[in-house]
């Protein structure tokens, strides 16, 4: 039988069921010279291209230089990492024509880079590529109209990533040079300083976010966090706060969540509830969070616990209000509690999902063991 009688889509479809399978793919990939461009789609879209100041690898820029090579058109991720105030210049005419080779980058992350210091020749390049995810983490720049001039040079971006470590040289409020991003959907942001805050409240008042992740929140910019998320009440859909950096727990974090109509999922990352001297308080506060939701399209809920590695552990955990809140009315089309529990592992399972007999009973419950627990910065 001939595979030309397949419609492309149905082919289309194919190959994205085997996309994580990378062997499947190169044994597709020599099946006809039809599937091979395909194949070689799946097989390098994911592959990030590297170029590092620190260990610089001429084999790379080597082959992506040659005239016989066939990956150019199917790279779409590059990741530039540099070692903060030195950048050798030996490896700038070869890595920008290495990197000016790669016509359809959608991806780029840079990484331990002093942007100012950065050869021009590689800006302008970066500037170049139609991008729809960005990640930077340990970047310096000049000034955060300097940053938010590097985001809005990129118009069909969708995904942003602020990792840890973005800093100034000149600290400021000026962000006049952020322009609107009409796509962008997805923000991820590990610092929650009072710069990145602004300039992430000014990308929520234009952009339509849905998916906002904001990682070791601190007590001192709950006022700008809870003014992020009223901004964001029509259009956010999956939210995760990572809480553990907040010696006081939820307690201190008086968001209310009922003006999120539209929320379908929502992630805690360690609240401290086990860690605070009253712990019933700290309970109580969380449970008035969650009880806060007025979304009836809420499906997910995922809990990171600090280590429960003794029964005094495991008592202050209350389970029985716990199970109250998450059978009620309010969450009633909750779809899957996934309880994410650090550190040992001092009772099992089906101890903990015995403590949560109504939400076991809907099979909504899904508990797993982590080896350990990050600590909060």
């Amino acid at each position: 039988m001939s595979i030309m009688i397949f419609p492309p889509e149905i082919i289309d479809i194919f190959f994205s069921h085997l996309h994580p399978d990378r062997h499947a793919l190169g044994d597709c990939s020599l099946v006809c010279k039809t599937w091979l461009p395909i194949a070689r789609f799946h097989l390098l879209s994911d592959i990030s291209a590297r170029f590092s100041t620190a260990e610089h690898d001429s084999r790379l820029t080597e082959l992506l230089s040659s005239p016989l090579c066939s990956m150019l058109s199917f790279l779409r991720r590059v990741h530039l990492q540099g070692s903060y105030f030195s950048f050798p210049l030996h490896v700038v005419s070869e890595t920008s024509s290495a990197i000016r080779s790669l016509c359809r980058i959608r991806t780029l992350e840079l990484e331990d880079l002093t942007w100012p210091l950065v050869p021009s020749e590689l800006k302008c390049i970066a500037s170049t590529f139609d991008l729809t995810s960005l990640s930077l983490s340990g970047t310096i720049f000049q000034s955060p109209n300097n940053l938010s001039a590097f985001i809005s040079s990129f118009p069909h971006l969708c995904t942003l990533s602020l990792g840890q470590g973005i800093r100034w040289l000149e600290p400021s409020c000026d962000l006049s040079t952020l322009k609107d991003l009409k796509y962008l959907h997805t923000v991820s942001m590990h610092d929650t300083s009072q710069g990145l805050m602004t300039l992430l409240l000014r990308l929520a008042a234009s952009s339509p976010i849905h998916t906002l992740e904001l990682r070791f929140t601190s007590t001192p910019q709950n006022c700008l966090i809870d003014e992020l998320l009223c901004k964001m009440s029509m259009s956010l859909k999956h939210l995760t706060l990572d809480l553990r950096s907040l010696w006081r727990g939820p307690v201190a974090f008086n968001c209310d969540l009922g003006s999120h109509l539209e929320l379908r999922s929502l992630t805690f990352r360690e609240p401290r509830l086990l860690w605070m001297d009253d712990s019933e308080e700290a309970w109580t506060g969380f449970f008035a969070l969650l009880t806060s939701i007025k979304s009836r399209n809420m499906e997910s809920l995922t809990l990171g616990l600090q280590p429960i590695n003794s029964k005094e552990d495991y008592e202050k955990v209350d389970w029985l209000g716990f199970d109250d809140v998450l059978t009620g009315d309010i969450l009633q089309s909750l779809r899957r509690v996934n309880l994410r529990v650090s550190g040992s592992q001092p009772t099992t399972i089906g101890a903990i999902k015995a403590s949560l007999p109504k939400t076991s009973s809907r099979n909504l419950l899904d508990v797993e063991f982590t080896e350990t627990s990050i600590p909060a910065a």
